[in-house]
């Protein structure tokens, strides 16, 4: 006997409910991610023009941060030279849930920096 289909009794088949749909990146939990896990993924996001900082706009580096880990925060440091006066400089980058959201956060804390 042949299978009886839906097309062949005029049923309605799947309206969209059960279809498919698009994940995310797993959420990152620092705490279960190496520091060299960690590392290399910041250095795929290549950020390391992005971490110059030019604040009088001359187009040249005024200082450059370095991505540090602080337990589980993760923080961009080091210092900023302009007009004679060098000053530290410290941002702490926000949550993130993803190492895409990471990269936003990392250059918003950059920003912040250069704006300060």
């Amino acid at each position: 006997m042949p299978k009886t289909r839906k097309r062949d009794t005029g049923e309605a088949g799947n309206r969209g409910q059960f279809g498919r749909s698009q994940r995310d990146e797993a959420a990152i939990d620092l705490s279960s991610i190496s520091d060299d896990d960690l590392a290399d993924a910041i250095e795929d996001m290549e950020l390391e023009e992005d971490l110059e900082i030019d604040v009088d706009g001359d187009g040249v580096a005024d200082g450059e941060l370095d991505i540090l880990r602080e337990g589980d925060l993760i923080v961009l440091a080091g210092t900023i030279t302009l007009g004679g006066q060098t000053r530290e400089v410290r941002e702490e980058v926000g949550d993130a849930s993803s190492f895409e959201q990471l990269r936003s956060e990392l250059l918003a804390a950059a920003q912040r920096v250069a704006q300060a």
